[in-house]
């Protein structure tokens, strides 16, 4: 399936230098559109037309959009070829991944992925390989932060699921997956209906590499109803630091819920 978006005609890329700080993809990714309209520089090893599937296939845009990543955070790229004067690289062919790139341009942020719409792009070395003049002093230690969901798919209130659908939910941190039997819960919005049946067979599979929770339903889901996946008290991660809401849910019985409704 393609995607497409009109943007309007490309921008001219600027002369000499651009002025525009280095903002890491960690950071880009972990606070969504706190740079959106800004200008900044980002390094991330190229990925291609997202052929290991870092990103969801149907935030892709255009056929045109890359992708770049650096250790789990990736975005999409927009508005250049992956090119420049005496190089370039097949978003189509896994060889050419690999490489880092620095890209200059604006992020935007559209329901929880960013793109960054380049202005200019060319080769670098990775983050860890680029000399200083003057080694920067080490950072504080950072304070441990709780865990959040920070990605669902199907996406949280997006349009219908399918009745046979399967519901994968990632965090910010590697969990513990003992803490989720019993604390993830399954149910139909609004009155008991005829034939509603509780969700008796549902099966957690976690994977770790991908910090990502499937919840698979064990039954089919039925059509036109509101359904919600909501995650209770009880879960942590692996320094047993409690799951947080991703933002103002106010109850004391329920940390996180998405919400979908079951199509025809």
């Amino acid at each position: 399936m393609q995607f497409w978006n009109f943007t309007g005609p490309p921008e001219k890329e600027p002369t000499g230098e651009i002025k525009a700080p280095e903002v890491s993809l960690e950071k880009l990714v972990s606070n969504p559109g706190k740079r959106d309209g800004q200008m900044i520089r980002v390094v991330g090893k190229f990925r291609g037309r997202n052929l290991y599937g870092d990103l969801p296939i149907r935030t892709q845009r255009t056929t045109a959009d890359w992708v770049i990543k650096d250790d789990l955070y990736a975005i999409w790229v927009t508005g250049k070829k992956p090119k420049g004067a005496g190089w370039e690289l097949d978003s189509g062919l896994k060889r050419d991944t690999g490489k880092w790139v620095e890209v200059i341009g604006k992020p935007e942020t559209v329901r929880g992925v960013t793109y960054v719409k380049a202005v200019r792009i060319q080769l670098t070395t990775p983050p860890s390989a680029r000399a200083d003049v003057k080694p920067p002093p080490p950072p504080p230690e950072k304070p441990r932060k709780p865990p959040v969901v920070v990605f669902a798919l199907p996406l949280d209130g997006d349009g219908e699921v399918a009745p046979d659908s399967r519901f994968v939910v990632q965090f910010s941190k590697d969990m513990d997956e003992n803490t989720f039997n019993g604390h993830v819960l399954l149910r139909y919005t609004g009155p008991v209906l005829p034939g509603d049946r509780a969700f008796d067979g549902l099966k957690l599979t976690y994977d770790r590499g991908r910090r990502a929770l499937t919840v698979d339903p064990g039954d089919v889901l039925r059509p036109r109803r509101q359904i919600e996946l909501i995650l209770l008290p009880g879960i942590s991660d692996i320094d047993g630091m409690t799951l947080i809401p991703r933002g103002t849910l106010q109850k004391a019985d329920i940390v996180d819920v998405l919400r979908y409704r079951v199509g025809s």
